[in-house]
């Protein structure tokens, strides 16, 4: 009944010969080939290089006169609201006008070194009060850098290039000689416009964690505070759908845990009604935060599709996902990356289906079904056990459209038929019965009508809805 072993590992030889670098004598190293200019080109980009967008100047401007424009609130919450708002807003309006250039932390790094410049060049015309505001928005909403080395290697390659500014640093160098500034004309700076006003912001408890019925819909809630100053303790949420890809689809400020589970279980819906917050394994939470954790050439990417109240957060839920990761790994780097034995739950559903069926129903072809739906059941990077045998409808559509519109030949059509019962061993697995259980099933057999003898693929716009959906 196996298929080929895809998950297999091979064993390799180490080569014995010397590893061969540039030579420490002068001589040799002239003789040393040269590194290739368009290679090293390719890499500064990749660590973070890019050249400004032509819109970039504009888009800039925009925001320094609307931070001039707008009466900041006092506590630093409402500043970091209001900062999402202007910079993340203007972000969103980008996207939709332009095609490229949209290399999210190096704008921010030249927005907010327009800021700085926009600051000094007021102090003598009186309007930089709403600037020294944005940089203080900009400091405590600005991604810290990784709290442990990335496994990409992306972190190292910017290293080699130490000409690329990150937005924490550059956030933390205006703010400074904004207060510098201010404080040489004895002007009165707004309260935490300082050199560690990045550093205000800390995790206040360990983070609380709600999964929906199915399994594969998060809510992730952790209670935050600033130092120096009385404001509280607040809570920041995110809303990580891992029916496929696991993402961000909301984030934001609350002002309890209570007022964030009930804005998550109004989204995701009826599959959300009995799901209560928990205590939040260190490990699980630095996996559900995968998305704003991530580092390197494609820790920016957009679908494009994004709503205005994702975008308003992009910057701050990035800032604070490091800062839990931080505190939950206190130091150290995390746990090995949590990976299913995808042969072996294979040949255990062809197992259960020989019960179910008995052993001739079995089929020749079958483990090469299954292997082909699980290539598109998703989320590729594994959260847990629950994860993976999660099956709302959702999932299971998204699966079957990315099954009939790949290159699997034969084996699309007998998988998108056997996705009724692949659901049903799913659904016996992660304990999900009744009538939760019964949706996924039927919307299995519904895919399996309607696109298991389809010849051709299914648009992409065949999954409507809103970006944050219901399960």
């Amino acid at each position: 009944m196996s298929a080929k072993k895809r998950n297999s590992s091979k064993n390799s030889s180490k080569s014995k010969t010397r590893r061969q670098g540039v030579s420490g004598n002068p001589q040799r190293r002239e003789q040393a080939p040269r590194p290739d200019p368009a290679a090293r080109a390719m890499a500064f980009r990749m660590a973070g290089g890019a050249d400004p967008a032509p819109w970039w100047p504009e888009s800039h401007q925009r925001v320094i006169a609307r931070a001039r424009a707008e009466s900041w609130p006092p506590d630093p919450v409402g500043t970091e609201d209001l900062t999402a708002r202007i910079v993340g807003g203007e972000l969103h309006e980008r996207l939709r006008r332009h095609r490229d250039g949209h290399q999210f932390a190096q704008w921010l790094v030249a927005l907010t070194e327009a800021a700085g410049a926009a600051l000094a060049a007021s102090l003598d015309s009186g309007d930089w009060r709403g600037l020294a505001s944005l940089l203080r928005g900009i400091a405590l909403t600005a991604p810290r850098p990784p709290a442990y080395d990335e496994a990409d290697g992306s972190t190292r390659l910017a290293r080699h290039f130490p000409s690329i500014q990150d937005p924490y640093g550059t956030a933390l160098a205006e703010t400074a000689q904004a207060a510098k500034l201010l404080a040489e004309r004895g002007l009165d700076a707004e309260p935490g416009l300082s050199p560690d006003s990045g550093t205000a912001l800390r995790p206040a408890g360990a983070p609380l964690v709600a999964r929906d019925s199915y399994g594969s819909r998060f809510l992730l809630a952790a209670p935050f505070t600033y130092e120096s100053v009385s404001a509280g303790t607040h809570w920041y949420a995110w809303d990580i759908d891992a029916c496929w890809i696991d993402e961000v689809v909301a984030a934001g400020a609350f002002g309890s845990p209570g007022e964030a589970l009930a804005d998550w279980r109004g989204a995701v819906g009826p599959r959300a009604a009995g799901a209560d917050l928990e205590g939040c394994p260190p490990d699980l939470a630095v996996r559900l935060l995968r998305q704003p954790l991530e580092t390197g050439p494609f820790a920016e990417y957009v679908k494009g599709d994004e709503p205005a109240e994702l975008m308003r957060e992009y910057y701050r839920q990035r800032r604070r996902a490091r800062e839990v990761s931080a505190s939950v790994l206190r130091g150290r780097q995390p746990a090995a990356a949590f990976v299913v034995d995808m042969d072996a739950e294979r040949d255990a559903f062809l197992e259960w289906y020989a019960r179910q069926h008995g052993r001739e129903a079995v089929t020749a072809g079958m483990a090469e079904a299954v292997d082909t739906i699980t290539d598109q059941w998703g989320p590729h990077k594994d959260v847990d056990d629950p994860v993976f045998f999660a099956c709302s409808p959702h999932r299971i559509q998204t699966a079957a459209r990315l099954i009939r519109n790949g290159h699997y030949g034969e084996h699309a059509t007998p998988a998108i038929r056997l996705l009724p019962e692949w659901t049903r061993w799913c659904a016996e697995r992660g304990g999900i019965d009744g009538g939760t259980a019964a949706l996924a099933v039927e919307a299995a057999r519904s895919a399996a009508a309607a696109l298991a003898g389809a010849t051709a693929a299914v648009p992409d716009h065949a999954d409507p809805g809103p970006f944050r959906k219901p399960e």
